[in-house]
């Protein structure tokens, strides 16, 4: 479990990561996030969790879009959205990466404070 507080477009609060970090080829990596709204958002986002190499290119992906949809989260609530990546590839070290885009214009994703719009989260070995 990995402690967090990082904002997506001044919306979207990433609070907590769970992920098992070591699995075997072919296996899905289980990815955990609990989310908040900073405010209600005006517009409905996917979540997108990358699985890149050690060049940065995509290797396996998973895209979602929560239920309840983000223009129905409040403040005050937590969503937890679980995510499974499938590990379909050689064994070796790849970085798990996320991020939102918006459902009407994939282009348009939700940039953090650095404007980086892909937060990088954390290594996994595949076995």
């Amino acid at each position: 479990t990995i402690a967090s507080d990082i904002v997506f477009g001044g919306r979207l609060r990433l609070q907590q990561i769970d992920v098992v970090n070591r699995v075997a080829q072919g296996d899905v990596i289980a990815v955990g996030l609990n989310w908040s709204a900073v405010s209600r958002p005006p517009d409905r986002y996917k979540l997108f969790v990358h699985l890149v190499d050690a060049d940065g290119a995509l290797v396996a992906q998973k895209d979602t879009e929560p239920s309840p949809m983000t223009t129905q989260w409040q403040p005050a609530d937590t969503h937890t959205i679980k995510v499974g990546v499938l590990a379909d590839v050689p064994p070796g070290t790849y970085r798990l990466l996320l991020g939102w885009y918006d459902v009407a214009d994939p282009t348009r994703r939700l940039p953090l404070a650095d404007g980086t719009d892909t937060l990088s989260i954390v290594d996994v070995i595949i076995e």
